[in-house]
């Protein structure tokens, strides 16, 4: 464990460990005294345990550490910079800290078992990114368990959450122990494709729910240049087909509208963290032309 200032206040740091022993594990978490509150933080490269680092300036952490038997070192050392891998935030930042961020990315989709390739690949191939995973949400829901190991959750529908309550309110779970989750147009469509639970419910989503279906192709118009969401983006390839008339809930901020004046993406801050809305259906599911590029 290690002691350290991210910019905000003093906060320890636990890495690593065992679940179970002897299987070492790359999970970060992060205690801060002033909230009395546990959150999730970036994922280590290297899975170790009997973890011995700690701060190597007063902004960075080194982690080495040992393999699952006592005092065996791991040839491997790691540098967390301090405020390289946070939420976004809903002031102007730069994003990304030289050598220091590394995303674990989750999709939770339900999408008539068809898993979204094309966006696992775009994902994929950002910057930083070092792992995206799949996970099938039309028969099943995640746990929190199984959403904590990744920075942030994608979430949508095309078809039938197998349990949409249970699934918001997990994915508020996860927001509430730091995780950021990015959701997508068919979320708020309501019965009986869209999300439910919590994170709907509970000021979580900056989008309401229940806007009517706005079926037809536009692309991006006005935007916030500033904003860490829209940055390194193409303007001209940023286009949607299925999409929906929506609005905005109480507190959430458009970063970005679309051509035709609809939303195209926002982000609502509850409680500390970040929920993002981006309005357009990205699974495999859309036709050629009916959906292009990613924020």
């Amino acid at each position: 464990s290690a002691v350290f200032d991210d910019g905000t206040g003093p906060k320890l740091y636990i890495f690593g460990g065992a679940a179970p022993f002897p299987t070492t594990i790359t999970t970060t978490q992060i205690y801060d005294p002033a909230t009395d509150s546990w959150s999730a933080g970036p994922n280590m490269v290297v899975a170790r345990l009997w973890f011995y680092g700690g701060a190597l300036d007063p902004t960075s952490i080194l982690a080495p550490g040992g393999d699952n038997s006592p005092g065996i070192p791991i040839n491997d050392d790691e540098i967390l910079a301090a405020g390289g891998c946070g939420t976004p935030t809903p002031t102007p930042t730069p994003t990304g800290t030289p050598g220091g961020c590394q995303f674990n990315v989750l999709i939770v989709s339900s999408d008539l078992g068809v898993q979204p390739v094309t966006l696992h690949d775009q994902i994929a191939a950002e910057p930083d990114v070092v792992t995206v995973d799949y996970f099938d949400a039309q028969f099943n829901t995640p746990t929190l368990a199984q959403l904590q190991p990744y920075n942030i959750v994608v979430s949508f529908s095309n078809s039938t959450y197998g349990d949409p309550v249970g699934m918001g309110n997990v994915l508020a779970d996860y927001a509430d122990a730091g995780g950021t989750v990015v959701a997508f147009d068919f979320d708020w469509f309501g019965p009986p494709f869209g999300l439910d639970g919590r994170w709907i419910t509970d000021g979580y989503t900056p989008f309401n729910p229940g806007g009517p279906i706005n079926f037809n192709n536009s692309c991006l118009g006005t935007y916030d240049t500033t904003h860490p969401l829209m940055q390194g983006i193409d303007p001209g390839s940023l286009c949607a087909f299925f999409r929906h008339t929506l609005t905005l809930t109480a507190g959430a901020v458009s970063v970005a509208e679309y051509q035709d004046n609809e939303h195209l993406c926002a982000y609502n801050v509850h409680n500390g963290h970040t929920g993002v809305g981006i309005n357009a259906y990205v699974g495999d599911g859309a036709g050629p032309g009916q959906w292009s590029g990613l924020l």
